[in-house]
């Protein structure tokens, strides 16, 4: 499915955010966050998505993005949103009865596939101002939200790749700021 919001294909970074149905809390243990890090890493090799900087939080996550072909960002975005639905939802529904799990049965009792909203709202990054204050906006989320102190602590963000030089558990695309 298309995003409602356009992709300008005269510039090709950009900040995008996807939601978990209803904001619900969805992405709760390393299983669920390594599944959309496992999707980000082979977008990155397989369809030549650069990803420059990320943050996944329990509803939702923030990318700065780009290719080549900016016009494919939709697909690529469209194909990893469907997979990483279908993986988090297989994988909650093989864990129901896991008690920190056990509170979403009755959202996945029923027949539910789809684990994100529609749309990836795409953010045309025209400056390294704007790249600059969105990759704060991406590195400060689990700090604001009261998940760490110190943007560094949150494992799953390229905080600690821009903050620590750690690429241990995702290796970003350089990019100069």
């Amino acid at each position: 499915m298309r995003s409602r919001y356009k992709i300008d294909p005269n510039f090709n970074t950009y900040f995008v955010t996807s939601t978990t149905i209803d904001w619900v809390p969805l992405i709760l243990n390393n299983d669920m966050f390594l599944i959309i890090l496992g999707s980000f890493k082979f977008c990155q090799e397989n369809k030549g998505l650069s990803i420059y900087a990320y943050v996944i939080m329990p509803n939702h996550f923030h990318a700065i993005i780009s290719m080549d072909d900016p016009n494919k960002i939709s697909d690529v975005m469209r194909d990893l949103k469907r997979y990483t639905s279908q993986e988090i939802t297989d994988y909650i529904k093989d864990n129901l009865s896991n008690r920190n799990l056990f509170w979403l049965k009755p959202f996945f009792g029923k027949k539910v596939n789809n684990v994100w909203q529609e749309g990836y709202h795409p953010v045309l990054l025209k400056s390294r101002k704007w790249f600059v204050e969105k990759l704060e906006y991406i590195h400060s989320n689990p700090v604001e939200k009261g998940f760490v102190e110190r943007p560094e602590h949150w494992k799953y963000s390229t905080a600690r790749n821009y903050l620590l030089e750690d690429h241990s558990l995702f290796k970003v695309d350089s990019i100069f700021i």
